[in-house]
């Protein structure tokens, strides 16, 4: 039995990643994303009651990385953790969570790309699937879903903390690079060359080797840009053409400080649609 921790901010594709996972023969993808796990509301409420709070002071925007200072390992209770995680794997897939050796337990929640490291110490045997995407498409989805109860409602300013937020989620990602237990991807190449990608994952963990990311799940948890089942694809630029050129000022306030970032990541500054 290994752990898989998908280390992919928000908005980056991990949904669909994930549910495709749970598809696998020997995977298990706890039933509820990460957030449902961690908040103060829904099922998070419930397991606080009985069980405890598994995040000690939980309150976190959407940008969570600009709050780095509340991911210290001490927050976090990690035995009632890992009997909550391990209480829904059991439940999802009891015949296969009891054959063990080849099965692949499958977390995911935003804010990992945060605690990548407490993670791989805290669950073991533990490996990683870490991505990056490009930052106008990644803000713009953010900006998509604006009304997150923490975010504030001026626009530039939304704009600003998504950019700088993605500057901080692509500097773990770049820091990660050094942890041999991480397979490294980008949301361009799950879902340009999705084959390549799968392939790479069947190397990264060949317990999966059924994985196929080429195909449509029809299931109403998949949340996209158009809100239905898609065959994986790039969406970058349906969401990108949606910003406009004073959004691209104020994103570009921030990226602009950090050019030497976004070219190691292969990214190229845009002020318009038109470039």
């Amino acid at each position: 039995m290994k752990y898989l921790f998908l280390a992919i901010p928000n908005d980056f594709g991990s949904t669909l990643l994930w549910r495709h996972l749970n598809c696998c023969k020997n995977g298990i993808s706890l039933p509820k994303e990460g957030h449902y796990y961690w908040g103060s509301t829904g099922r998070g409420s419930w397991f606080k009651k009985h069980y405890g709070p598994m995040l000690r002071s939980y309150k976190f925007s959407r940008a969570f990385a600009l709050e780095k200072d509340k991911f210290i390992e001490s927050n976090f209770n990690w035995d009632i953790i890992s009997t909550r995680w391990h209480k829904d794997w059991t439940r999802l897939k009891p015949k296969q969570y009891r054959q063990g050796e080849n099965t692949i337990l499958v977390e995911k929640t935003t804010f990992n790309i945060i605690i990548l490291p407490i993670l791989l110490k805290e669950f073991r045997p533990a490996r990683a699937i870490v991505s990056i995407r490009n930052p106008y498409a990644m803000i713009e989805g953010m900006l998509y879903r604006r009304n997150w109860h923490s975010w504030p409602r001026n626009r530039t300013q939304c704009l600003i903390e998504a950019a700088t937020h993605w500057v901080s989620c692509a500097e773990n990602y770049l820091k990660f690079k050094d942890l041999p237990e991480t397979m490294h991807t980008t949301y361009e190449q799950m879902t340009g060359r999705p084959q390549e990608f799968s392939l790479a994952l069947h190397d990264f963990m060949p317990e999966l080797s059924d994985f196929n990311f080429d195909k449509i799940l029809f299931d109403r948890r998949i949340h996209n840009l158009y809100n239905k089942p898609l065959r994986v694809r790039n969406l970058n630029y349906d969401q990108i053409v949606r910003l406009s050129e004073k959004d691209f000022d104020d994103i570009n306030l921030v990226l602009d400080g950090n050019s030497d970032l976004m070219q190691e990541l292969g990214y190229s500054k845009i002020t318009s649609m038109g470039e």
